[in-house]
């Protein structure tokens, strides 16, 4: 049996990145059914409801009472001791928040790094993102971890610009995302219909909603004009009322993290005439969502958050995403080559804004079959790295 430590930031609570952990299990378990897995978390209990039924992997705590500071934390260390493999998973690699160790796990990452090599344990960043990068220090930082690391696996190219940038050519390769794998979790397929199934019949079609938080904070807002948080809520309420009217389509409101609950229950409160579903992940497990996505006839996904566009567009649903961090150009720009589905906030909310998603929804819609075609590519890259880990790591 293989133990195998994935390090990243797993809540429990972010169905992306429940998404993303069981896709990277899944590619994982695909080469070898006897690995098990230890995930560390501040909050074991929602994780382990999201890998529910997986007798191979063990969450365990990681919040201040269980005497840790975020990945400093004695099981851990003892773990890189018994573990086979390492793995830093979606995106350790940014500066945001350095100084905070619960936001930011770039000095932990250090520690753990120099504490692996010192017990010869392989670590590989695995199919992993990079930035943002904005401070000397924490650029200082990614370059120490990164050349200390077996394996790089980055999944996108603006990754590796942005580490050449830090690290000189440091030896990495590009693959995917595992989140693209996600639909081929048959874990997470089953037969039930979501009691919120019934719901959906009201409309032929629908259109995704899955906005984020973080729009509300004005480095997000680029125009000159000063929009109130209120009038941010209105102005996208009546563009989606608008859009959904003129589409012939319902609204379904996808709350995939509790921090974006408010933002999607006050626009839906302002949109009058349409047909709307809220499901919400304190309610609805990943499984009920996959279920979900493989029954609607969903016209398009509207979204900010990158694992959830990553999620809906591996079900061959059109994405298209509202601009909320450089992730989501990496993904709209290196991935799917399409930078015009990815539409900035001040340019959505302008006098023209109802005209100009309708139109960014029918581009979408009509290049579906060119996106599912990149989507089988990442599917394939993604798998690769599982591959270079069982071929470098295990029977190098």
């Amino acid at each position: 049996m293989r133990n195998i430590l994935i390090l990243g930031d797993y809540s429990g609570n972010n169905t992306g990145h429940n998404a993303l952990l069981l896709s990277i299990i899944h590619e994982i378990e695909n080469l070898d059914e006897s690995c098990c897995f230890f995930i560390p978390t501040l909050k074991p209990r929602l994780l382990q409801r999201a890998v529910s039924g997986k007798d191979n992997v063990v969450v365990f705590g990681i919040a201040p009472w269980n005497l840790s500071i975020k990945f400093l934390n004695y099981r851990i260390f003892k773990l890189v001791k018994k573990a086979d493999c390492i793995l830093f998973t979606d995106n350790l690699f940014y500066d945001s928040a350095l100084f905070n160790p619960f936001k930011n796990n770039l000095f932990s990452l250090f520690i753990l790094v120099g504490y692996a090599q010192r017990h010869s344990k392989p670590i590989v960043y695995y199919n992993g993102g990079v930035g943002p990068l904005k401070t000397g220090l924490g650029r200082l930082l990614v370059k120490k971890i990164a050349s200390g690391m077996n394996i790089i696996l980055l999944r996108d190219s603006y990754s590796k610009r942005l580490l050449y940038a830090v690290c000189g050519k440091v030896d990495c390769i590009v693959t995917a995302d595992s989140g693209f794998n996600i639909s081929d979790v048959s874990y997470l397929i089953v037969d039930e219909q979501p009691h919120f199934y019934k719901n959906l019949k009201n409309n032929n079609a629908w259109i995704g909603i899955n906005l984020s938080y973080h729009l509300l904070e004005k480095r997000y807002l680029k125009s000159v004009l000063a929009y109130s948080v209120d009038e941010v809520i209105c102005r996208i309420a009546k563009i989606l009322e608008g859009v959904a009217y003129n589409s012939d389509c319902g609204l379904i409101f996808y709350i995939t993290h509790p921090n974006d609950r408010d933002m999607a229950e006050r626009i839906s409160e302002n949109i009058k005439g349409i047909n709307m579903v809220l499901i919400d992940q304190a309610e609805h497990d990943l499984k009920d969502m996959i279920s979900f996505l493989l029954r609607a006839d969903i016209r398009c996904f509207i979204g900010t958050r990158y694992h959830e566009m990553v999620m809906f567009s591996s079900m061959n649903i059109p994405i298209i995403g509202i601009s909320c961090g450089d992730k989501n150009e990496a993904l709209f720009t290196d991935i799917f080559s399409r930078p015009e589905l990815l539409i900035e906030l001040d340019a959505l909310l302008a006098e023209r804004g109802t005209e100009l998603l309708k139109k960014i929804i029918d581009t979408a819609f009509n290049n579906r079959a060119e996106a599912f075609k990149k989507v089988q590519v990442m599917k394939g890259l993604a798998r690769k790295g599982a591959h270079i880990l069982d071929k470098e790591v295990y029977a190098g």
